[in-house]
């Protein structure tokens, strides 16, 4: 946005978190990136921007051991991992999140998101008790991120989520999901995900199409129902040998997070904002 600036004060120092707004229109505008890091919590936070809300990052270098706890996430693309994921990214754990991403039309929830120029080893990293509304894409795990060349293959494994409630969307946008395995090239790299008390409200999102030279969503896939709460879109899960989706378990019935007081404005901690 030409002209843009945050509010005199209202950058970070290495005190003070930052608390300027971001309009969704301002892009390369990241909250918080972590890359070739160890040991990294991020709780708290209030984040709105045009990018990333999150994005992890391992170029060269491993990133584990990460933790991210009680956070409010606005506009934005999302709680990412990547796209540079060569370095390997593991033992990573997200609790208590609440993302409203105000029906924002590049609005991600959970991504992981990789190519062959810069993929890599993505494992065990767990997201339980999320409370989403008014996200386009709520969850994105895809290794054909871009048409990028090379030799560094995504491989996206131990993945899970867990006490997941999305409300939907208060315009009535169409939210859709992307479920990859990286399989080409002679590559047999399946996202293995578990999903356990998983519910959408209201008309289940639609599976991504094909893009960026990938197949559409779902393919190479194993998914396990951890059996505790219900998976709403679990009938929509076609198996096949063809696409390499197979599913394993039944879903529980367990009744879905309760999200209704997840949500507040971001005025409330920034009196400034917007919204």
């Amino acid at each position: 946005m030409p002209g843009y600036k945050c509010a005199a004060g209202t950058t970070p120092d290495k005190v003070t978190p930052a608390t300027c707004f971001t309009p969704e229109t301002v892009k390369n505008t990241d909250g918080f990136d972590p890359g070739q890091s160890t040991n990294v919590v991020l709780a708290n936070s209030y984040i709105s921007t045009g990018d990333d809300h999150v994005a992890i990052k391992a170029s060269g270098g491993a990133t584990r051991n990460l933790l991210f706890a009680h956070n409010h996430f606005y506009y934005g693309h999302g709680l990412s991992i990547g796209s540079e994921t060569d370095g390997g990214v593991s033992n990573m754990q997200v609790t208590d999140l609440a993302m409203d991403g105000n029906d924002s039309s590049g609005g991600n929830g959970l991504r992981i998101k990789s190519d062959i120029s810069r993929g890599g080893k993505v494992n065990n990293i767990v997201y339980n008790g999320i409370c989403m509304r008014n996200v386009k894409e709520p969850l994105v795990f895809d290794p054909f991120y871009s048409t990028a060349k090379g030799s560094l293959y995504p491989n996206f494994t131990n993945i899970v989520v867990k006490n997941f409630h999305d409300l939907g969307s208060a315009k009535g946008i169409a939210r859709t999901m992307t479920f990859l395995g990286y399989e080409a090239k002679k590559r047999t790299n399946p996202l293995t995900l578990t999903l356990d008390n998983v519910v959408f409200d209201g008309t289940q999102p639609a599976f991504d199409v094909a893009h960026n030279g990938g197949p559409a969503s779902p393919n190479g896939t194993h998914f396990t129902f951890g059996g505790n709460g219900p998976v709403s879109f679990a009938n929509a899960i076609v198996t096949s040998s063809t696409t390499d989706v197979t599913v394993t378990g039944t879903p529980g019935t367990a009744a879905a997070v309760d999200c209704s007081n997840a949500f507040v404005p971001l005025k409330s901690v920034a009196p400034t904002s917007p919204i």
